[in-house]
C-alpha cells in the first residue's frame, strides 16, 4: 500500500470502524486495553486519552471529597470510574456524582448529577468534543477545571447539539451544582488553594 493510500485510510472515516458498548466492554474483559493505557470509547471510537497527573489526581480527590458527606443510600460518587454514557460513549471522567442506590456502570443519564473532567492537554477535547456527546446524552451540568489556566467551564441545559449554556468561572467565584443546591464551592477549593 502506497503512503497515499496510508494517508487515505486515515482520513477517510468511511474506513474507520465504531465499536458498540458491548464490543468495548469484551475487548477490556480480554484483556486487550493494557494497564498502562487510558483509552474511552468516545463517539464509537477507542482513544488514547491524557495521561493521569498528580494534579489531575489531586482535583478529582478534592472533588470526591467535597460530596462525600452525601448520603450513600442515595448518591454515588467516582473518581476516574468508567460510565456508561449512551452507546458508544463510555468515558471514564475525572469524577461524576450520581443518585443511584447501586454501583453501577449503567448510570440513566438522567441520575447523573455531575461530570468533572479535569484537563491539562486535553482541554479542547473536553470542550468541543466530550462536551457535545454529554450534552448529546443528557447530561444536566458538566464541569471542565482548565488546570493551566486555573477556570472552570460550566456547562448546562444539554441539547441534542450540545450545550446552551456554558460560563466560564475564575477561582474566586462561587459555583452550586444545578442538583446539587447544597453543595456549592468555589474553583479554589478543587484547586487546593
Amino acid at each position: 500500500m502506497s503512503s497515499e493510500e496510508d494517508a487515505n485510510l486515515l482520513t477517510n472515516p468511511d474506513r474507520h470502524y465504531r465499536f458498540t458498548f458491548a464490543e468495548y466492554e469484551a475487548m477490556i474483559n480480554a484483556g486487550i486495553r493494557g494497564e498502562c493505557h487510558k483509552v474511552e470509547l468516545i463517539d464509537g471510537y477507542v482513544l488514547e486519552m491524557e495521561p493521569y497527573t498528580r494534579e489531575l489526581d489531586l482535583v478529582a480527590n478534592r472533588a470526591m471529597r467535597h460530596f462525600l458527606d452525601l448520603d450513600p443510600e442515595q448518591y454515588a460518587g467516582m473518581v476516574k470510574a468508567t460510565l456508561y454514557v449512551g452507546e458508544g460513549f463510555v468515558p471514564d471522567p475525572d469524577y461524576w456524582l450520581a443518585k443511584m442506590d447501586d454501583f453501577t456502570l449503567r448510570v440513566d443519564p438522567d441520575d447523573i448529577l455531575l461530570i468533572i473532567e479535569v484537563a491539562e492537554e486535553s482541554l479542547r477535547f473536553d470542550l468541543e468534543v466530550k462536551a457535545r456527546l454529554y450534552a448529546r446524552a443528557g447530561v444536566a451540568e458538566l464541569w471542565v477545571v482548565d488546570l493551566p489556566q486555573l477556570l472552570l467551564h460550566r456547562f448546562t441545559r444539554p441539547a441534542p447539539g450540545g450545550y446552551l449554556d456554558h460560563t466560564v468561572l475564575t477561582e474566586d467565584e462561587l459555583v452550586t451544582p444545578l442538583k446539587v443546591p447544597s453543595k456549592p464551592l468555589y474553583l479554589r477549593d478543587l484547586l487546593g488553594r
